[in-house]
């Protein structure tokens, strides 16, 4: 018999794994080494929940999946509706990631930076600086993403289905 799943560690568990996670991306004032380790730890949980949801996982790495492949497997994968905006922000932060590893700073920088965080939408009063504010962002997604591995996980597990839609339900509930 499935032991019942208990919401209240299910989101405390959450919190711990979103507060490591986050330990990853440098609080500093340098807007680029934010977003390329931003996008680096959050290319490594998409990694995580494709790994978690297939059976052959070691079979992965040969893959050489894109980020945007990777991404695509995730989203085909997920099982929560509600986070289709997550991966709307994991697109535009691959996309301004891109912009720079490959280009020096120029005109477009900026309003790709101001549309990431406009479209993530996370303001913390006191946090002023561009790389203050994309780094919100990212621990912000981070939350989803770490409920997208911790849903999988349970999906994978031996919790009881009950135990799941009840957890599911409330991620709606609080959509």
């Amino acid at each position: 018999m499935s032991k019942a799943i208990d919401i209240k560690q299910f989101f405390n568990n959450n919190d711990i794994k979103v507060h490591e996670l986050s330990k990853q991306i440098p609080r500093i004032d340098d807007v680029t080494l934010v977003v390329i380790k931003g996008h680096l730890v959050v290319e490594r949980c998409l990694f995580e929940i494709l790994q978690i949801n297939m059976h052959n996982h070691k079979y992965l790495e040969d893959a050489k999946l894109s980020f945007a492949q990777l991404l695509n497997m995730v989203k085909a994968i997920s099982k929560i509706p509600p986070h289709e905006s997550t991966f709307g922000g994991i697109k535009k932060l691959n996309s301004l990631r891109n912009h720079l590893a490959h280009n020096l700073p120029n005109e477009k920088t900026d309003t790709m930076i101001d549309e990431f965080i406009d479209y993530v939408g996370v303001h913390i009063d006191g946090h002023t600086t561009q790389a203050q504010k994309v780094w919100d962002q990212i621990y912000s997604m981070l939350g989803a993403i770490s409920i997208l591995i911790s849903v999988s996980e349970l999906v994978t597990s031996e919790a009881s289905k009950s135990g799941l839609i009840d957890v599911l339900k409330k991620l709606a509930a609080e959509k």
